[in-house]
């Protein structure tokens, strides 16, 4: 009778639970590690584990190649049984995580970006998902090796004329002088445009020499602070050149400034060496420089 009551209580406790044992792992396991060569090891459970991987975002998974055991490549969603080593690898990154039974370590080969790379382990079980976070301090970073320009820049004379106004009232009895300054908005350009596969460059101050125009012709030069896809200007050394308008007395007119530009378009290529992974990696652009060479002014009567 005892037997039975106890029976009783127990199947009663179940309430139709399933109970499942977590894995004994800490939340908040995470490790930081050199750029180059670095690695960190960790300990985990193997009970209710069916998956190992990156814990990475959008498309970087595709550049993941899977390993069983014996070294031959399987599915990314093989099961993590099967699961010997992860390698994810690009241009510029390349980590290893390998996995032996309880034990998980994450190598990296390198990291050449400047700054460091928040990543990590996703360990789906069938009850739960832990992630062990990895923190990749920056590695060498890609070395220039070379900057190439295809072919002489593509010249354009009088290629774009920008136009300012301005409306004078003169109210008095007597003639007035307005001084003009058609230079003082017209903004030399300089435009660095890369092709969709060197969006990588975007954040880099670029190390090219860019066509600008002195003196009456285009030459080679640097400008410091370029950057891709993001404008660049400057100002011709004359930008406060003044010419004076005189307007009649009791008269309104509209003064309008015609700035004149010059144009150059060049095709260049910079090449950069990944030392660890002995890789080039190649980025292509296309340059356009715009300069302000000369103006015209004509003044409009309106009233």
């Amino acid at each position: 009778m005892l037997g039975g009551l106890w029976l009783m209580v127990a199947l009663a406790g179940c309430n139709n639970d399933v109970f499942l044992e977590e894995p004994l792992m800490p939340d908040d396991q995470s490790a930081t590690i050199e750029g180059d060569g670095g690695e960190a090891v960790f300990s985990i459970p193997t009970k209710g584990l069916e998956r190992i991987s990156f814990d990475l975002i959008g498309e970087s998974n595709k550049y993941c190649t899977y390993y069983d055991h014996s070294g031959s490549i399987i599915d990314a969603k093989s099961p993590a049984s099967e699961v010997a080593k992860i390698v994810y690898e690009t241009n510029f990154n390349k980590m290893e995580l390998i996995h032996n039974g309880t034990q998980l370590i994450i190598r990296s080969i390198c990291n050449t970006s400047d700054y460091a790379w928040n990543t990590g382990i996703r360990l789906d079980y069938s009850f739960a998902v832990k992630t062990i976070g990895v923190n990749i301090l920056p590695g060498r970073p890609l070395v220039l090796q070379n900057v190439e320009y295809h072919g002489d820049p593509v010249l354009t004379e009088s290629t774009l004329v920008k136009t300012s106004t301005v409306q004078i009232n003169n109210q008095s009895e007597s003639d007035k002088e307005w001084e003009d300054y058609p230079y003082i908005n017209a903004m030399a350009e300089i435009i660095a445009v890369p092709d969709r596969y060197s969006t990588w460059l975007y954040a880099d101050v670029l190390p090219i020499e860019v066509p600008v125009y002195e003196n009456g012709q285009w030459v080679w030069e640097k400008k410091e602070g370029l950057k891709a896809d993001i404008r660049y200007t400057y100002r011709r050394p004359d930008y406060m050149h003044k010419v004076m308008i005189e307007v009649p007395a009791n008269t309104v007119v509209r003064v309008y400034s015609d700035v004149t530009y010059v144009q150059a378009k060049a095709a260049c290529s910079i090449t950069y060496l990944n030392e660890i992974l002995d890789r080039q990696i190649v980025a292509n652009f296309n340059v356009t420089s715009l300069y302000p060479v000369s103006y015209d002014i004509r003044i409009e009567k309106v009233h």
